[in-house]
């Protein structure tokens, strides 16, 4: 069969670009020290690469939101630990402050540092994270964890009260594939799920009547009267209204949801004895008084504001200081309780992000020792082939060469 010198040539070019083409690829392997360059390489490799790929990118990203959860955490830990102290420290000058040796001038001592301590657990309460949402927030973090709103000068918060402004959820991160972690705590759990001791809102009145006191003078009976009847619902009885009839002698009676539950004869400006409370009015004939049962929980912040106050009001009888001081501290240990129940939730959170940071570390670092050995090219194999590769290009040049100038009249010499 007849070779044309044509063919010859297209022939050996031809090898001497596909040589060349493979002395670029075994350069780029060396490299990037890899054997699949394309799935065309290995199609069952390159699927497995591409698998683990994503899977440790996954994973990083799981990672990044484990780190971003153990961080609020740790910051949250470190609030309520700085809230827990200031507690702890307010309860040590409540317990001065029942001492009935005080001056008024040591009590408004007392109370002064009370009202720095308010201070600075409301400033710990709203604390922030690096985005500028409030930690304790719930969902709501753009939305202020504790308000504080002024009181009316009378019932169990007479100098005002704080409530809460968030929500009682909480934002979450994924942290695995089947595990999502939250990265808030929400303040409606705690903060505001302390128990206070049962009393009566602040009363409002009508006309020209106006309330001097509410008083709980026989905390048994109260206390008792409150379990019985207190109802954790709108449609609940918790409702009550002293109407003060002119006649002689004048007279009032409670009503309780509209039901009447005690009458007697009304002097002004002197108590009304009810179920253990004392309720004193003035300019009260004619009028009405409305009041509810407390609702038997709220921030800690509440009751230290009334016992510092009270302290430095200087215009407080011992019973009553008493009474401000007996709510504080009930009311405080409660508080307690709910931070420290939060802070081992939150450490138990800390502990299972730690877990699965460390078992995203292993998977990933037997992810990659798979891709190496799927994938990966020895260093040696490498330099091998490229110098095999390089040689056989050089024989293929110079028999190209020796081709390209083949031509009959060199024969005719």
């Amino acid at each position: 069969m007849r070779i044309s010198t044509n063919q010859i040539f297209n022939s050996s070019l031809q090898r001497l670009l596909r040589t060349q083409q493979q002395l670029v690829t075994d350069e780029q392997k060396l490299q990037e020290q890899t054997k699949i360059l394309t799935p065309a390489d290995d199609p069952a490799g390159a699927a497995t690469v591409l698998r683990l790929n994503a899977r440790v990118a996954l994973n990083e990203q799981y990672s990044e939101n484990a780190d971003k959860v153990t961080s609020s955490l740790g910051r949250q830990e470190a609030v309520l630990e700085g809230i827990t102290s200031a507690l702890q420290r307010a309860q040590t000058l409540a317990v001065q402050a029942g001492s009935g040796a005080l001056s008024e001038q040591d009590k408004n001592a007392v109370g002064t540092e009370l009202a720095g301590i308010e201070q600075e657990v409301f400033d710990l309460m709203n604390s922030k994270d690096e985005f500028g949402n409030y930690l304790f927030s719930g969902f709501q973090g753009d939305k202020q964890t504790v308000q504080f709103v002024p009181g009316t000068g009378t019932g169990q918060f007479p100098y005002g009260q704080y409530v809460y402004g968030g929500d009682d959820g909480s934002r979450e991160l994924q942290v695995s594939e089947s595990l999502k972690l939250a990265v808030s705590t929400s303040g409606q759990e705690v903060f505001e799920s302390a128990e206070l001791r049962p009393g009566f809102t602040a009363p409002t009145t009508t006309g020209a009547a106006s309330v001097e006191s509410v008083k709980i003078t026989d905390r048994n009976t109260f206390d008792s009267f409150y379990d019985n009847n207190y109802v954790a619902s709108d449609n609940g009885n918790n409702d009550f209204q002293i109407d003060i009839t002119a006649g002689a002698p004048d007279t009032y009676e409670i009503f309780q949801d509209g039901v009447s539950v005690a009458t007697g004869n009304y002097t002004d400006g002197q108590p009304i004895q009810f179920q253990g409370a004392e309720i004193t009015l003035n300019n009260a004939v004619g009028e009405s008084v409305n009041f509810s049962f407390r609702e038997p929980k709220g921030n800690v912040l509440s009751s230290l504001r009334a016992l510092s106050q009270a302290l430095m009001s200087g215009n407080k009888s011992a019973d009553e200081l008493q009474q401000f001081n007996a709510d504080f501290g009930e009311h405080a240990e409660s508080a307690l309780n709910q931070i420290s129940g939060a802070r081992s939730k939150i450490g138990s959170r800390q502990n299972l992000a730690e877990s699965i940071q460390s078992a995203i570390g292993a998977q990933n670092i037997a992810d990659q020792q798979t891709m190496e050995d799927v994938a990966g090219l020895d260093l040696a194999e490498g330099i091998s082939n490229l110098t095999q590769t390089e040689t056989r290009l050089q024989a293929i040049q110079s028999t190209f060469s020796r081709v390209s100038n083949l031509s009959l009249f060199d024969y005719l010499r």
